[in-house]
């Protein structure tokens, strides 16, 4: 059994891997077909990753979810723009609650409105900030997303030798502050420096490129 959970997580790292370097490479250039791409192979990343840590096959891919991934993939596709910006305000959304919750003093951080509406608000800053890079930054999110599975998919090969039941063990509360504390950290360093990329380096590095309209 543990096998095939060693398995889903290396298939789950070698995706991973390959559609960081291709989304960095040429997301913006082919950002609509990225995008809708992008969705449905980091949908079935994550699926993959879930089996790793022992969740039924039942529950990560049936007819619901392989419905629904294809269905947001159709609509990314079509709609690859508006997306773009959906997508940055979910996940600037994220990352502020994250800093919020890892920075503020407990005693904010149990006012659990007051660290909502104040993520949603930074949020809302920071897409009207970057609207003019829009694309730019929603490539660099997604580049972000890939670095931090394989960071996850790592994380769970290293435990994946001493928990044998890692899902359970996954649930208990200390062990998912411990695990949540190093991985969220170095998830808001590997996405910001994602965007960075896009906005400063990529041209740099890979020369002049071509926006998708």
């Amino acid at each position: 059994m543990e096998n095939i959970l060693t398995g889903y997580i290396l298939a789950s790292i070698a995706i991973s891997i390959a559609l960081f370097f291709i989304v960095t490479r040429y997301g913006v250039q082919h950002y609509n077909k990225l995008n809708a791409a992008g969705f449905v192979f980091g949908s079935l990343v994550l699926g993959l990753s879930c089996l790793g840590i022992g969740m039924p096959i039942d529950y990560v891919f049936n007819y619901f979810t392989i419905g629904f991934v294809l269905f947001v993939a159709i609509v990314l596709l079509i709609f690859s723009r508006f997306a773009a910006y959906i997508l940055a305000f979910a996940i600037f959304t994220t990352l502020f609650l994250l800093l919020l919750i890892n920075f503020l003093p407990s005693s904010v951080t149990e006012n659990s409105q007051f660290v909502g509406i104040s993520s949603l608000i930074l949020a809302l800053i920071g897409i009207f900030l970057s609207r003019k890079y829009i694309i730019k930054v929603a490539v660099g999110l997604w580049a972000g997303f890939y670095a931090c599975m394989v960071l996850y998919d790592i994380l769970v090969l290293i435990m994946l030798e001493k928990i044998p039941d890692l899902y359970i063990a996954l649930m208990q509360p200390e062990n998912a502050t411990l695990f949540a504390e190093a991985y969220y950290l170095l998830n808001i360093i590997m996405i910001i420096f994602c965007v960075y990329f896009q906005l400063a380096m990529h041209e740099k590095v890979f020369g002049k490129k071509i926006e998708s309209s």
